[in-house]
Order: structure tokens, then C-alpha cells, then sequence
């Protein structure tokens, strides 16, 4: 059995839902996976001791308290190991002004301010919201996973503190809240090797709060965009991606955000895209 390596972290923040059917799946097609924390002590001596190993980027999800550490951590890994998705790709995903790289090759994205920390002018939220003519805003740190420091500011009670605190800890993106996610909500298409596997519909999530997903049929429009946003990524076919989208003004699918490193694959309940999954893994090491 070929031994492939599923990469994770030593505390999760929370369960990895996706792990014991990953295992099950690439397990039946006698394959030998074994979860790997990156931020064990042993984790860069296990893969130099069995070089040319398939690694998984899977449930990393401590990363951006350890953002150096874990970009190191990649870096080296590649250099012994086959890594999915490729380490380029995750330094690239793991800092969200992706956005605007995006943007300029004419993804259509919610649009976003970036402020640099403290230094960015001394810039109110509430001056910012009036310069962007927005409402309520959600504000997160450009390298961050789940819903750590996210935080929807309502327009009419804007907590500056709350902001400046913020600001002072590290680099922002502020956008515009939708309301599509309270009617459409926020829809996440999922590809494995650059084809549109499955949808799921889920709710808007923030700071301390649960995550409700759904799964949902993907509708030609969200495949299209989901195609073009890969497409002008420019990777080629990863293993894995997840885009996560929403509706714009007139109906139109606007990019949230591109998973591309350690996104919820959603695989829980639905045999085909496990099957997907754990055949393109396969693939990838024969």
C-alpha cells in the first residue's frame, strides 16, 4: 500500500468532518493514509524518511497564528515531497490580497479595502464606509482561516475600538455586507482537478459563531464562474479547490473567496464526490 500523507494540525480548532471519510475512501482503493501534523516536531524528519511522498494539504487550520512558520514549513516539505496543492499556490492563496490579482484579470469580486494596520492613514471604518458609499461591512484579517476576527460592523453603530484594535493586530480587508447571503446565501463550488464537482449553500459565519451548510444542485452560471475564476488563477488543474461566491447587486455570482489551501471539501453525506476525490488522489500517485 502507498503511503500518502493527509497534512493537518496538531490542535484542531475545530472537528475535520472530512478526515475519517477521506481515510475510508482512499483506504478502499488500498492506499495508506497517515494524518501528519505540520507543527509536530517530527513532521519534516517523517517526510525526508520517506521522500517522494504524496502530501495532502488538508485541515491546517492553525496556519495563519504561525504564518512564517507554516510557509517555511511548505517550502521545505516541497523539497522532499509531492505537495497538493503546490507550495507557489498556497503562498499565493494564504494572503487574501489574491483578491485583486484576481480582479484585475476581470474576476468579478465583492469589493474590498485593504488597510495596512495603523498605519493606513488613522482612516475611521466609519470614513471608509462613506467614501465606499457602503452600509454594513464585514471586516477580517487578510490571513486568517474559518472565522477568526471576522466581524460584521452595522453602519448606524459602528464600534471604532473594536476597529482600532483590530487594525492594530494586523492587516485588514473591509466589504461590503450582502444581502444575497440572508436570500441566495453564500454558495461554495467545489473542483477536483479543475472540474466542477459539487455546491454547498451555507450562512454567513462570524467571529465565535457555527457554520450551516446545505447542499445545494450548482447552476450552469456558478460552474461558468467557478471555471473562469480557476482559469485566471492560472495554476492549471489543482487536486483540490473550493470558490466560494455570492450574489452581486443584479444576480450576478461575485467571488468571496478562493480556497485554495485547507478548505472544507464538504464531503460528508455525498459518495460521489468522495469517490472524485479520493480517485484524483489515486491518480496522482500511480
Amino acid at each position: 500500500m502507498k503511503k500518502i500523507f493527509l497534512l493537518t494540525c496538531a490542535q484542531l480548532p475545530e472537528p475535520d468532518h472530512d478526515a475519517p471519510i477521506l481515510d475510508a475512501a482512499l483506504r478502499a482503493r488500498d492506499l495508506d493514509p497517515e494524518l501528519l501534523a505540520w507543527d509536530a516536531d517530527s513532521a519534516l524528519e517523517r517526510l525526508t524518511a520517506t521522500p517522494g511522498s504524496l502530501v495532502v494539504v488538508r485541515s491546517t487550520w492553525n496556519y495563519y497564528r504561525h504564518y512564517p512558520a507554516f510557509l517555511k514549513f511548505v517550502q521545505s516539505a516541497s523539497s522532499v515531497a509531492r505537495l497538493c496543492n503546490p507550495a507557489e499556490v498556497i503562498a499565493w492563496n494564504t494572503d487574501k490580497r489574491y483578491l485583486e490579482a484576481l480582479a484585475a484579470r476581470g474576476i468579478a469580486i465583492v469589493p474590498t479595502r485593504y488597510v495596512e494596520g495603523e498605519g493606513a492613514q488613522g482612516e475611521t471604518l466609519a470614513a471608509l464606509m462613506d467614501g465606499e458609499a457602503w452600509g454594513d461591512v464585514v471586516v477580517k484579517p487578510r490571513v486568517s482561516a474559518g472565522s477568526f476576527e471576522t466581524h460584521r460592523f452595522r453602519r448606524e453603530t459602528v464600534d471604532e475600538s473594536l476597529f482600532a484594535k483590530l487594525r492594530a493586530e494586523r492587516p485588514l480587508m473591509v466589504q461590503p455586507y450582502l444581502p444575497s447571503v440572508e436570500t441566495s446565501g453564500e454558495r461554495s463550488v467545489v473542483c477536483f482537478e479543475g472540474e466542477v464537482s459539487h455546491a454547498i449553500r451555507k450562512s454567513p459565519r462570524f467571529a465565535g459563531g457555527a457554520e450551516s451548510v446545505r447542499p445545494e444542485p450548482v447552476s450552469p452560471d456558478e460552474a461558468t464562474f467557478a471555471r473562469s475564476v480557476l482559469a485566471a488563477a492560472g495554476f492549471g488543474p489543482l487536486l483540490y479547490a473550493r470558490v466560494d461566491m455570492a450574489r452581486g447587486p443584479a444576480g450576478e455570482p461575485w467571488l468571496m473567496e478562493l480556497e485554495l489551501t485547507e478548505p472544507s471539501l464538504f464531503l460528508e453525506g455525498n459518495e460521489q464526490a468522495q469517490a472524485r476525490f479520493a480517485d484524483a488522489i489515486a491518480a496522482r500517485v500511480r
